[in-house]
C-alpha cells in the first residue's frame, strides 16, 4: 500500500524508514550536545575547584611561617621565664608551653591551672576546663592566632562552620585550640549596616512602618552602634522592636525581637566551597587506597555536611523548624517555670534571608557561662541545669526523632 503525498506516491516502509533515520540522528545530535555540555561543565568545575584552592593555600601559606615562629618565641619566652616547656596535665586541662605561649601557674596542690580574662563576658565560650589569659601571650602567638581567625572568617561561612565544629571537639583537638576556635561561636566577622536595611527591605518592604525597628545608637562613635547581639558564620543578629497588633482587641503591643540576616552572597560562598569539599572528598576516597580512609567514608561525610549548611542558609527552615519544637515541647501552654524553650517566629516576619524572632530576654546568658563557673555555687547551678537538658535530649533523640544539633553550643 501507499499513501499519497503533493501528487507523488511514497511507500510507507520507504517513509518509515527514513522517519526511523531522521529520529535516530537528532538522539546522536541531543548526545553529542550532552556529551559536550558535560565535558565543558567538567572542565569548567576543575578549574573553579583548582583557582579556590589555589586561594585557599595562598591564604594558609603564611601560617607555615607563623605557627614555627610563635613556637620558638613561646618556648624562649618560657626558658626566660624558669619555666619547663614540657607538655603536662593538670586538672584534665592541657598544660599548653610551647604549643601555645599560654603562661601556666602551679597552684599549692602541684596542678596547673590557666587564667582566661574576657572584655566581655556575655561572648564567654569556653568549657570546664577554663581558662586562658591572653595577655601574657607573646607578640608571635597573638599574630599567628589572630591571623588564623582573620583567613577562616575571610575564607567564608563553610570554614568558619568547621571552625565552630572544632571548637566543640575537646576530644580530638587540645584544649587551647578549642578556647581559641570558640570566638567563631558567635563573634564571627559581621556585615555592614546596608545590606541588612537592604535585605530587610527587600524581605518585606517599607519594614519600619509595618511596626519593625532595628535598635540602632545615634552616637556612631560606640563599639556596636548596630545593636548586633552576635554573628555567625551564615548570619549575624540584630535586637529590635516589633509593633503587633491583637486581632481581637485592636490593642498594639511592642515587643523585643531578634532580627537574624544572612550575610552577603552566603548561598553562593557555601555552595562553592562545599562543591570543592565533596570534589576532594571524593578524589581522596578513589586515589588513596588506605582501609583506614576508606573507614571514614569522606563522600559522605561531606554530604551530611552539606545538607547542613544548605538548610542554614534558607531562613525559612529554621523558622518551620522552631514552630516543630515549639510544639514538641509544649511552649506556648502558659506553664511556670519553662526549662526549655524555643524562640517563637513572629508570623509574616519570615524570609530567606530574615528571620524575626522573639527575643530571649536581657538577662539571658550563653551556657558556657555556668560550664565555665567551678565554684561550689556553679556546681550546684550546673548539676540542676543536667536534668532538665539531658531529658530534652533524650526526647528530641527517642521521641520525637527531630534534633536540635547545631554545630556550637547555645
Amino acid at each position: 500500500s501507499s499513501v499519497h503525498d503533493k501528487g507523488i506516491d511514497i511507500p510507507i516502509n520507504v517513509r518509515w524508514n527514513w522517519l526511523m533515520h531522521c529520529f535516530a540522528f537528532r538522539r546522536k545530535t541531543r548526545a553529542s550536545n550532552e556529551s559536550e555540555s558535560s565535558w565543558f561543565l567538567g572542565i569548567k568545575r576543575t578549574y573553579l575547584v583548582l583557582k579556590r584552592s589555589l586561594e585557599i593555600v595562598i591564604r594558609l601559606s603564611p601560617l607555615l611561617i607563623l605557627a614555627p615562629t610563635a613556637m620558638l618565641v613561646s618556648r624562649a619566652d618560657l626558658l626566660l621565664r624558669g619555666k619547663p616547656t614540657t607538655i603536662g596535665f593538670g586538672d584534665n586541662c592541657s598544660r599548653l608551653g610551647e604549643h601555645s605561649g599560654e603562661v601556666a601557674r602551679e597552684d599549692d596542690e602541684g596542678d596547673f591551672i590557666f587564667l582566661h580574662r574576657f572584655d566581655n563576658t556575655d561572648n564567654q565560650q569556653f568549657g570546664r576546663c577554663n581558662t586562658f589569659d591572653y595577655s601574657h601571650e607573646n607578640w608571635a602567638t597573638r599574630l599567628t592566632w589572630n591571623y588564623a581567625l582573620y583567613t577562616l572568617h575571610s575564607l567564608g561561612p563553610a570554614f568558619v562552620k568547621l571552625g565552630q565544629w572544632a571548637a566543640t571537639r575537646r576530644d580530638l583537638f587540645p584544649v587551647h585550640v578549642c578556647n581559641r576556635l570558640s570566638g567563631l561561636h558567635d563573634m564571627a566577622k559581621t556585615h555592614d549596616w546596608k545590606h541588612t536595611h537592604n535585605a530587610l527591605k527587600e524581605a518585606f518592604g517599607d519594614y519600619e512602618s509595618l511596626g519593625l525597628v532595628v535598635t540602632r545608637s545615634e552616637d556612631r562613635s560606640t563599639s556596636n552602634p548596630d545593636g548586633i547581639i552576635g554573628s555567625g558564620s551564615a548570619a549575624q543578629v540584630h535586637k529590635g522592636t516589633l509593633v503587633v497588633k491583637n486581632s481581637r482587641t485592636n490593642a498594639t503591643n511592642t515587643k523585643m525581637v531578634a532580627i537574624k540576616v544572612l550575610h552577603p552572597n552566603t548561598r553562593s560562598l557555601v555552595e562553592r566551597d562545599l562543591e570543592l569539599m565533596q570534589y576532594t572528598a571524593d578524589l581522596i576516597d578513589r586515589f588513596i587506597p588506605l582501609e583506614a580512609v576508606k573507614m571514614l567514608s569522606l563522600p559522605r561525610a561531606v554530604a551530611n555536611f552539606s545538607d547542613v549548611m544548605k538548610r542554614q542558609v534558607d531562613l525559612r527552615i529554621e523558622g518551620e523548624n522552631l514552630h516543630v519544637f515549639r510544639n514538641n515541647f509544649r511552649c506556648s501552654e502558659n506553664k511556670s517555670p519553662k526549662f526549655i524553650d524555643f524562640p517563637e517566629p513572629e508570623n509574616g516576619w519570615v524570609s530567606e534571608k530574615v528571620l524575626v524572632e522573639a527575643h530571649a530576654g536581657e538577662d539571658a546568658a550563653p551556657i558556657s557561662r555556668y560550664l565555665a563557673d567551678d565554684s561550689p555555687d556553679g556546681l550546684e547551678t550546673r548539676r540542676k541545669l543536667a536534668g532538665p537538658l539531658l531529658r530534652a535530649f533524650l526526647k528530641m533523640v527517642f521521641l520525637d526523632n527531630f534534633v536540635h544539633a547545631d554545630l556550637h553550643p547555645g
